[in-house]
């Protein structure tokens, strides 16, 4: 049998032509992205609070209470903290006493309080008292809301339970 000793390199110039062709990519890239999701939120420190009434005329002032709020918006957003009444007897609700909100920052760089304090005013029938905060931008934040009942004449309050809610809301803007 004859061989042709050209063959074998002509086959490996073909093979090396063909491997050289190829393209071999120098660059890339590669996008992370992580994804934030939206908090919005406001927390009371219990659920229920109550003290005894110290039988004078002074007004009755609860133990300032810590709220908690949190909003990642870029705008930020609005914090209200609103009465749902007068203090009202639970068992006869023709007994009432206005109340007095207060609010103050106690942390919380990127929040202010807009609305420092409200009262209610039962004997013109608004019973409702809001405070509020607002901040510019994303962060938490603390404060202390104060409540009042304000007395008028403790010998003129029937004996019971005096009650009202405040609800607090966050909006973002």
């Amino acid at each position: 049998m004859f061989r042709n000793p050209i063959a074998p390199v002509l086959s490996l110039g073909m093979s090396l032509a063909f491997a050289a062709s190829g393209h071999a990519q120098v660059t890339d890239s590669e996008l992370f992205r992580i994804t934030v999701p939206s908090t919005l939120s406001i927390t009371a420190p219990t659920s229920e609070i109550s003290q005894i009434h110290d039988e004078t005329d002074n007004d009755q002032s609860f133990p300032a209470q810590r709220w908690l709020v949190t909003a990642n918006n870029t705008a930020g957003a609005i914090a209200v903290f609103q009465t749902d009444q007068a203090f009202t007897h639970t068992a006869d609700s023709s007994y009432k006493r206005d109340a007095l909100v207060t609010l103050a920052k106690v942390a919380g760089d990127a929040w202010s309080v807009t609305t420092p304090s409200a009262s209610t005013s039962y004997a013109s029938s608004s019973e409702i008292a809001s405070v509020a905060a607002e901040s510019s931008a994303p962060g938490a934040a603390s404060f202390d809301l104060g409540v009042s009942l304000v007395e008028e004449t403790f010998t003129d309050l029937a004996a019971g339970d005096y009650e009202l809610t405040v609800t607090g809301t966050i909006t973002a803007k």
